[in-house]
């Protein structure tokens, strides 16, 4: 390793500090931290971190020797530069010791004159805001990954060893009622935790746990002391288990940001295997996938829709005859993944249907569902006449006109019809495209070569045919479909043409299709695009990495 970060303040601060070694990471490579004993165990899993060197600045490493110790093994590393998030002197002589070149900090430092390079550090903004400046080259925009903490399997296997022991459910109220600082430690906790219905559990190290005990006593056999049971990693795997964390303190809050509400959205082209992915993801977080799938949420069309065979959630939910629309599908995509989040600690998503995943991860403000004799009625003017329907349009929403084609049929009979309701297809508040997610979210996207992805897509083709996708096709056929069903890519190839024909068409078809799926992946903000072309097991290697949630 190249790169030292020292920072040997508070534990909260050093979970603040994680947005700017991932940061650091990215431009360098893996880094070194100094850091205390009671925040190494935090950072020893981290997928920016190299090694952890402890620094026991009140303790055994106290005073001028243990400084001089420390500062003889970072000048055997032979850094090459060093990051000084946190502003003392003893930082600062540590850099100096290290015989690093380079010294980076702030500005405002006591020590700042012993640095080589002097960041300036906004006076307003969020700390990891703050932070983040130090990795960004002068005059420069810093990159803003989140707060991450990388639990291991272990971690939360010990969380939820402790939590069956105590016979505690989903949805408990975990409390964090200690403090460094006396002045912090709000009095209130045994009476709100006697006043609570659920389960509360009150998390804390070794000393805290007298203050547990005085909780506990308020409703006993309903509130429960983990205080000194679990180590800090399996104390945040704890708290990401909660519905919801009160404390007092900035560490226990960091550590819920950071590993308490995770979700990984996995898109792709058709064909690219997120599904195999998204299965391999979760299972290593011990979660379940949230199908986010136009299609895939009807009965029926298990071969045509590519079903995964592993039991997935919103999948096979509907009649074929019944429609879905995007409106009607968030809430139901927003309440499994609450359910994962709340009950597992994080949701695995996957789709590749654009429009449904922003829907399923934000709150869009969707426009209603419109009554289907309305629809039908709209998409009569339309196919009779385009140019005058948009003329309509025009008349009952001028922005949404501007925003519509009339050769646009799809979105054309949407918009009339919501404008003949009084709603408009185009939103002041738009955040289709925006970053927003209901909860912290990382958005990965599948990039396959397009050799790779066209092999896929014949061979997925030719085995919905081995697999019998004719025989079923004639039998959905056999009932009424609703609108979104008739779409189904294939469905009339397979009904009305011979299966050699129908599989050159389908085939054909789902290729034009992915080209739109990359080019609306390639349009998510803040997309991490990884190699899909391996295996799903290393793919899905790489997505832990990213999202902070491998294991160590």
């Amino acid at each position: 390793m190249t790169t030292l970060v020292v920072q040997t303040a508070f534990l909260g601060d050093v979970v603040l500090t994680t947005p700017l070694l991932a940061a650091i990471a990215d431009r360098h490579g893996r880094v070194d931290v100094v850091t205390t004993p009671a925040a190494a165990g935090l950072l020893e899993t981290h997928p920016a971190v190299g090694a952890v060197l402890r620094y026991d600045k009140r303790g055994t490493d106290r005073g001028l020797a243990g400084l001089w110790r420390l500062g003889r093994v970072l000048r055997a590393r032979k850094y090459e530069r060093v990051y000084l998030p946190h502003r003392s002197w003893r930082s600062a002589a540590l850099a100096i010791l290290s015989g690093a070149r380079e010294r980076i900090g702030f500005a405002d430092s006591p020590a700042a004159a012993t640095y080589t390079r002097r960041v300036p550090r906004a006076e307003r903004g969020h700390e990891v805001e703050r932070l983040l400046a130090l990795a960004g080259e002068p005059d420069a925009p810093a990159p803003t990954p989140p707060l991450s903490l990388a639990l291991t399997a272990d971690d939360r296997a010990q969380a939820d060893a402790w939590l069956r022991a105590h016979n505690v459910g989903d949805g408990f109220v975990a409390m964090a009622p200690g403090s460094i600082w006396g002045t912090k430690r709000w009095p209130g906790y045994a009476a709100l935790a006697a006043a609570l219905e659920q389960p509360v559990v009150v998390v804390g190290g070794r000393e805290d746990a007298m203050l547990a005990e005085t909780v506990v006593g308020a409703a006993r056999g309903r509130v429960h002391s983990a205080a000194g049971a679990l180590g800090l990693r399996a104390s945040a795997a704890l708290i990401a288990r909660a519905a919801v964390l009160v404390t007092n303190d900035s560490a226990p809050l960091h550590l819920a940001t950071a590993t308490g509400t995770r979700v990984v959205a996995i898109f792709g082209p058709t064909a690219s295997g997120k599904s195999a992915v998204a299965d391999a993801v979760a299972a290593t977080l011990g979660t379940e996938v949230v199908s986010i799938d136009a299609l895939q949420v009807y009965r029926g069309l298990p071969i045509l829709t590519n079903q995964p065979v592993v039991p997935t959630r919103l999948v096979a939910i509907r009649e074929p005859v019944e429609q879905m629309s995007v409106g009607e599908f968030a809430p139901l995509a927003h309440a499994e993944i609450d359910a994962l989040v709340e009950g597992r600690g994080s949701a695995v998503v996957t789709g590749g249907t654009g429009l449904y995943l922003r829907a399923a991860l934000a709150d869009l403000d969707l426009p209603p569902a419109v009554a289907e004799e309305t629809v039908g009625r709209v998409a009569e003017e339309v196919d009779s006449d385009a140019e005058a329907a948009h003329g309509r349009l025009a008349s009952l929403d001028p922005s949404a006109a501007a925003a519509v084609h009339a050769n646009d049929r799809q979105r054309l009979v949407r918009a009339l019809a919501l404008a003949e309701t009084g709603h408009s297809l185009v939103r002041p508040d738009d955040r289709l495209w925006s970053r927003d997610t209901r909860r912290p979210t990382v958005i990965v996207g599948l990039e396959l070569t397009p050799e790779e992805l066209d092999r896929r897509i014949v061979e997925r083709a030719r085995a919905m045919f081995e697999a019998g996708v004719v025989a079923e096709v004639r039998a959905a056929l056999e009932q009424p479909l609703s609108r979104t069903v008739e779409k189904t890519l294939g469905l009339r190839e397979i009904a009305e043409l011979s299966p050699d024909a129908a599989l050159e068409r389908l085939v054909a078809r789902t290729r034009r299709y992915a080209r739109y799926q990359r080019k609306w992946m390639r349009r998510i903000p803040g997309i991490v695009l990884v190699d899909g072309n391996r295996p799903p097991e290393a793919v899905a290697g790489d997505i832990l990495e990213v999202s902070g949630l491998a294991a160590g």
